[in-house]
């Protein structure tokens, strides 16, 4: 967090510290996997049938495949990562934010998208873009609450963009987030 109880400036968000993957623990249960990180005050159940690996803050769709020179590039299929960043901030300076670092990429994305909304009473940002030459769709959803901004990054093949965006819409009805 930034001094005197300041908001972090954005040039400071890439020193801020990360909610490390050992914090969010998870649980299967009669309702499927629980994904619980205390510290950061959130959990949420991973789609079923999503697979999760040895970070239980990114999982994928059982029919996703990845490029293969790429791992971070999807073909088929939908993927979620979750990032916990310890700054102060609000929607207003995220979203100038974004859009900057966006603009830097204008070449190569379109449909570009940001909304201002909420995510259980709280304010959030969603914000998307296709790149075109991956045939990738990224939206994601900015929540910053209590000193923390929670990223929310669904990663989808361009033909596959409304399918995993209801995916999507059904996982982020699972978050909870709380006070602690």
């Amino acid at each position: 967090m930034w001094k005197n109880n300041q908001e972090t400036p954005p040039e400071k968000w890439m020193e801020a510290k990360i909610s490390p993957i050992e914090d969010f623990i998870t649980e299967e249960t009669s309702e499927g996997k629980i994904v619980e990180n205390k510290k950061a005050g959130i959990s949420f159940k991973v789609p079923a049938d999503w697979i999760t690996k040895e970070d239980p803050s990114s999982f994928y769709s059982p029919d996703a495949k990845f490029n293969e020179k790429r791992s971070d590039i999807l073909q088929q299929g939908c993927k979620i990562n979750i990032d916990i960043s310890y700054i102060k901030t609000n929607i207003d300076i995220i979203e100038k934010f974004r859009k900057e670092n966006i603009s830097k990429l204008s070449s190569a994305t379109k449909n570009e998208k940001f909304e201002k909304t909420e995510l259980k009473s709280i304010p959030a940002l969603t914000y998307g873009f296709d790149v075109e030459n991956l045939k990738t769709s990224y939206n994601w959803i900015d929540i910053p609450f209590q000193n923390r901004l929670y990223t929310i990054l669904l990663t989808s093949s361009i033909q596959e963009e409304v399918r995993c965006q209801a995916e999507f819409d059904k996982f982020l009805d699972s978050i909870s987030i709380n006070s602690s």
